[in-house]
């Protein structure tokens, strides 16, 4: 099985919610490495720019853009994942 690989477009600094949501993608990597791939890209970058989010956070989760503008809640994010076939519990 390949990993689903989920992107994160963070601000600097970060807001409390991005705090937050670094934390849940931490416990994601850890918990599941064999089933996922966290990339986060911090402040403006050219990955940023290329996919020309008008807000922060951005979640890309298996190269499907899922949230712009929210911190999503535990299960919010979890069903997100179920939908890209990780199966987690968060």
């Amino acid at each position: 099985m390949s990993k689903v690989r989920i992107e994160a477009y963070v601000s600097v600094p970060p807001c409390t919610g991005m705090v937050f949501l670094n934390r849940m993608l931490d416990e994601i990597n850890e918990r599941y490495p064999d089933r996922v791939e966290v990339v986060i890209h911090r402040g403006v970058t050219p990955a940023l720019e290329e996919q020309q989010f008008s807000a922060m956070p951005a979640l890309v989760i298996g190269g499907l853009i899922r949230f712009i503008g929210v911190v999503p809640d535990r299960e919010t994010l979890a069903l997100a994942l179920r939908k890209c076939g990780v199966i987690v519990s968060l």
